[in-house]
């Protein structure tokens, strides 16, 4: 099996429609292979690449472009939805290449920033096993700031499970990396939980960090009104009713 993309040339005289055009065009490159059968594009991929990177040398606005993509590049290495870090790093040397270091130098901070995070969680657990004990794993992604595009917002209250091992965390990190002063980014976490209902059935839900503070409270508790729910979790008002409005259609 294999994929086959044509392209048509037709004038373009709109930036706009020009920037969106190959937008979509990286898009299928880096998401039209899967992960069952990886290893069979990855080379395809990487010669499709090459002639994307010839359409890139025309593109006036790679500014924006720049933008654009370090915004999907962070979704995709936060939910671990990347389908490939060797096409994901190639295409980043051909940017390199052609834009020199200074514009792919956030994108490699990036790559970096999880690579030291997945270092510092295997120390975290060999250094503190014994004192997390059974409680929740924590995976945490310590990132460099101004190279993610992330947008300060108010931090939620979580729940006395979940705070004991982030305080661990936080112990530890400060003990281990002084004058460092690490911010919370709840809204971008997320979490795997295991709920029983009612009826005694189990099931395994992938959460938001904001809808498991909502759904923690209903462990001690049958019914809560918004307004308590509001002061309990501490979640801003607009985060909170788009945690309504998702867990609502459940």
């Amino acid at each position: 099996m294999m994929f086959e993309i044509r392209l048509s040339c037709y004038p373009i005289c709109d930036g706009f429609v020009e920037l969106r055009c190959l937008i979509m065009f990286f898009r299928c490159c880096i998401g039209c292979l899967c992960f069952e059968k990886l290893q069979l594009y990855i080379s395809g991929c990487l010669i499709l690449l090459d002639k994307v990177i010839i359409l890139f040398c025309y593109l006036q606005e790679k500014d924006i472009f720049e933008t654009y993509y370090r915004q999907h590049l962070g979704k995709r290495l936060l939910s671990n939805k990347s389908v490939s870090d060797e096409v994901e790093r190639s295409l980043i040397l051909k940017l390199k290449t052609e834009c020199r270091y200074q514009f792919t130098s956030r994108f490699e901070c990036m790559f970096t920033d999880m690579k030291t995070s997945e270092d510092t969680m295997k120390q975290l657990y060999e250094a503190m096993g014994p004192e997390l004990g059974d409680g929740p794993t924590l995976v945490v992604s310590v990132l460099t700031t101004g190279s993610w595009p992330i947008k300060s917002t108010a931090t939620c209250k979580l729940s006395s499970e979940i705070q004991t091992v982030y305080d661990e965390f936080t112990t530890y990190y400060l003990g281990t990396y002084s004058g460092r002063k690490p911010t919370w980014q709840t809204n971008m976490g997320s979490i795997d939980i295991k709920a029983t209902f009612g009826t005694g059935q189990e099931h395994e839900l992938h959460v938001s960090t904001y809808q498991m503070c909502v759904l923690m409270l209903f462990n001690s508790v049958d019914r809560l009104s918004y307004r308590e729910i509001e002061q309990a979790t501490e979640i801003p008002i607009l985060n909170l009713k788009q945690c309504f409005a998702v867990l609502s259609l459940h």
